[in-house]
């Protein structure tokens, strides 16, 4: 029996899963009693998994890879006034370099650890998209120069900022 290959939304219709096979929450984050905590530590393990998969993207990634990753930044930018769009760009950022890190289970694991990514948006605190862009544009540089380390602190970096607004939060 296939699970969570469609979806039935009332009043709606049938419609086909947008991640075939893989379940919403299947570790219960939505159970959980302590949001913010939750929200912390998985942000905890994101760090790991993302300067992980930065440090392998920034020997394999190709110029038409980083091409694409511009285009997301530049969209960003260009969509300061949109919050939603921005953290759509935003995530296919983060996703795109772990599809394209050269590790088939980091897709696979990844998107449960990017759901906070999206809990995090729809916090409601004044999100600095300049100074978050400012962040991809530096990852994408590294990235360009091919230098793991660098692109692995230029992600951390990153990573930090919206660590230090979870924690002012609390």
């Amino acid at each position: 029996m296939a699970r969570n290959v469609l979806e039935i939304r009332p009043a709606k219709g049938t419609f086909v899963c947008e991640n075939l096979g893989q379940i919403d929450d299947p570790i219960g984050l939505n159970f959980s009693s302590n949001k913010m905590e939750i929200l912390q530590d998985m942000y905890e393990l994101r760090m790991l998994l993302e300067c992980y998969a930065v440090r392998r993207a920034a020997v394999i990634l190709t110029e038409e890879d980083l091409r694409h990753l511009t285009d997301l930044a530049d969209e960003i930018q260009s969509s300061m006034h949109n919050h939603e769009r921005c953290a759509e760009c935003d995530l296919a950022f983060h996703r795109y370099i772990a599809e394209h890190c050269g590790n088939i289970a980091m897709p696979l694991i990844l998107p449960l650890i990017h759901r906070n990514i999206v809990d995090y948006n729809r916090l409601e605190f004044k999100r600095h998209w300049t100074e978050s862009n400012r962040g991809h544009y530096a990852i994408i540089e590294a990235l360009r120069k091919h230098d793991p380390v660098l692109a692995e602190r230029e992600m951390t970096a990153h990573l930090m900022y919206g660590e230090q607004i979870i924690k002012a939060m609390k």
